[in-house]
Order: structure tokens, then sequence, then C-alpha cells
């Protein structure tokens, strides 16, 4: 157990369930960054306000109930320095119903995102429309909504339009522009620019690709980067392993040397031992002086030869360590290997979000503009958008 807990790679868990027979080890994706800690509120603002958007569009929906709502074939007068457009209708229910243009605020801005280390120097723009029907809320553009990149408006009203009356927050121009200033702090706040970034490969996504664009996008460079990786393993273990070769042709030769030496000493001692007996059978006494000393040899030599057999041995066994550390050394390459593969594998690549936020001196709002959206609204007073 310890050890498969000390080989568990990123992203690579351990897991303990009470309804299997053992451990089972699995492998996450990289899906998100980690929790930094507790979010500011500014950070809380930011995260929710699409959310928030979304919210009241769908509290709203297409349907609203404007019963209580005057509406009249006279345009309303704007505020002096106001603009207005029109926006074109793309959707008829049709059905019974009087159609009419409900006032909304339109907000337009212009956004420069820089950042140098990912090459970043864009201009965004940026349109958000407030709907007005009951008043302009009190967290203004918090409760907006971005406008269709595809919705088209034009100067003049459609035929057989009328006229909802102009809420009171959008009838003085000074109220109106305060709207519009806050626009710029709410851009800067909640729309910033998200880039895509590989840490293993030091570079960025494009700007606005999504999280699969991005990876197509890093695919070339994370084999590159593979292979260079795998090359530099393959050198650093190349010099640990002509370091073993050498020591284990070293052990060879050792080996060689010290079974000459056994069979020398050997031979040596049974020539003694039966130079010895050859004397006693021709006659010298046993244990006479000559052949007590020749026998005394004789059982040095043997010991030498013992001695020389246990040197064959552990030389051996030096030599058979030598071949595990270098099985050992390719079965770590070998790992490190399929770990670099897994590592720079376009599926498991690690992608951070690293957020731009707008250069607020050269954020650029538009001026002022009443957007009049069309709806059209049945004999209950329910109204359906048009748009």
């Amino acid at each position: 157990m310890e050890q498969l807990l000390a080989s568990l790679g990123s992203r690579v868990f351990l897991m303990n369930n009470v309804h299997d027979d053992g451990p089972t080890v699995f492998q996450t994706r990289w899906a998100m960054s980690f929790l930094a800690g507790p979010l500011a509120r500014d950070q809380i603002s930011a995260l929710m306000a699409d959310r928030k958007a979304e919210l009241a569009a769908e509290q709203a929906g297409e349907h609203e109930s404007v019963s209580s709502e005057v509406s009249s074939p006279s345009r309303p007068v704007l505020p002096t320095g106001v603009g207005e457009a029109f926006l074109v209708p793309t959707r008829y229910p049709g059905g019974d119903g009087r159609r009419v243009y409900r006032a909304a605020l339109l907000g337009e801005g212009s956004m420069h995102f820089v950042r140098s280390s990912a090459g970043v120097d864009k201009w965004v723009d940026a349109r958000r429309v407030l709907r007005c029907g009951k008043g302009v809320p009190e967290d203004v553009w918090e409760s907006s909504e971005a406008l269709d990149v595809d919705a088209e408006w034009v100067s003049d009203p459609e035929e057989g339009f009328d006229f909802t009356d102009l809420p009171d927050d959008l009838r003085g121009a000074s109220k109106l522009k305060s709207i519009q200033k806050q626009l710029k702090d709410y851009l800067y706040r909640h729309h910033p620019m998200e880039l895509f970034k590989s840490p293993a490969l030091g570079e960025y996504a494009p700007a606005g690709a999504s999280e699969v664009e991005a990876r197509l996008h890093f695919q070339q460079a994370a084999r590159e980067e593979r292979d260079l990786q795998t090359e530099k393993l393959r050198d650093k273990y190349g010099s640990k392993m002509k370091s073993l070769e050498s020591k284990i042709r070293t052990a060879q030769d050792r080996i060689a040397r010290e079974e000459d030496q056994y069979e020398s000493a050997k031979m040596s001692s049974l020539l003694s031992f039966g130079t010895s007996l050859i004397g006693a059978f021709m006659g010298r006494k046993i244990a006479s002086r000559t052949n007590v000393s020749k026998m005394s040899t004789a059982a040095r030599g043997a010991s030498r030869a013992a001695q020389q057999r246990g040197d064959v041995k552990r030389a051996e066994a030096a030599l058979e360590q030598l071949h595990i550390d270098m099985q050992e050394l390719e079965e770590e390459l070998r790992h490190e290997i399929d770990q670099l593969g897994q590592e720079f594998d376009i599926e498991n690549l690690e992608l951070e979000t690293v957020t731009i936020p707008p250069r607020k001196s050269d954020l650029k709002i538009g001026s002022p503009v009443i957007l009049w959206t069309p709806w059209q609204v049945d004999s209950t007073g329910e109204a359906t958008a048009l748009f």
C-alpha cells in the first residue's frame, strides 16, 4: 500500500469504497482549477451577473403581463440629446393582438484587452439591453442581458405598432447619462476576457477559444514537447545506463579473474595433497616431517581455494545485483515515458483559465440610446416578445 501511494501521479487518486472489495485507483481529467479560497464580494457579483440576467429573463420569459401599461399610437418625446432605435422583429407568433414598442435602454461599449505574455491586444464590443417596462431596477446593469450579435435595429418604427409610456427614469437626460456611466464600471467588473493556458507548454490559446478548441490548438505543441522531454529523459537515463554497463563489464571481468584464481588455488591444493599421498605410498612415513609439511601446504591451499570460491560467489552476486539495477532503471525510464505520454495527452493536458480585465482607461462607452423592443399583446394583457 505504501508503494502504491508513493507511485500515485498527477490527478491519480486512491479511493476506499466500503461497497468494493478493495481500494480503487482512478484518474481524473483537468476539468477545473483548484479553488482559490473564499470569494470576495466583487468576485461573487462577477460570477452571479450573468446568472442574475438569466433568472430575470427566465422570470420575465418571452411573456409578460402588461395589462397595467398604457399604449398609444403616438411616439413619446425623448429627452434632448438622447437617441433612439427600433429593434427589428425576428418572430411573429400570429393570432390576434396589438403590437407595441416597449422602451429599453441600450448600452454599448468597446473594451481593450492587453496581455503581452499571451499575445493579446484586442478590442471587443459589448451590447447590453436593460428592459425598463417597469422602470429602471435598482441594480441597473446587473439585470441587463446581452443583445444577440445578429440583432438589428433601424431608425424608424414599423407600421402598426403602438408605444408604451416612457418610464420616468428615462425621461431625464441627466438620469440617462448617469445610468450609462455605470455601464463602464459594470463592463470592467463583469466582462473580463478569459483565455486557456497550458502551464506545461507555457502557451496560451487564442482569445475566445473554447476548451475543445484550446486543446486542439495545443495538440501539435504538446506532441513536440512530449518528444523533447522524452529525448531529455533518454539522455538522462542513458548516462546512468552507461555507468551501469561499465560496472557490469567490470564485474564480469572480476568474476573471470576470481574463477581463474579459484581454479589455480584448487589445482595447487590438489597437487600438494596428491604429492603428500604419493610420498606416503612410496614408503615415507605419513607422519614424517616432509609429509606433515606437504599436508599443511595442501590444507592451506584448500583454504585458499575455498576463499577464492567465496570470492567468485560474491562477484556473481554483485553482478546479479547490477543486472537487477539495470532492469529497475529501464523500468523507471519506461514509467516516466508513460507518464510523459499521459501528461501531454491532449485529453489530459492541464489547462488554466487566465482572466484579463479590460483596460479601464481605454473603455469607451457610447451615448445613451432608447431601444424600442417589439411585443405582441393579446386581449388578456399578456405580452409576447417578438425578438
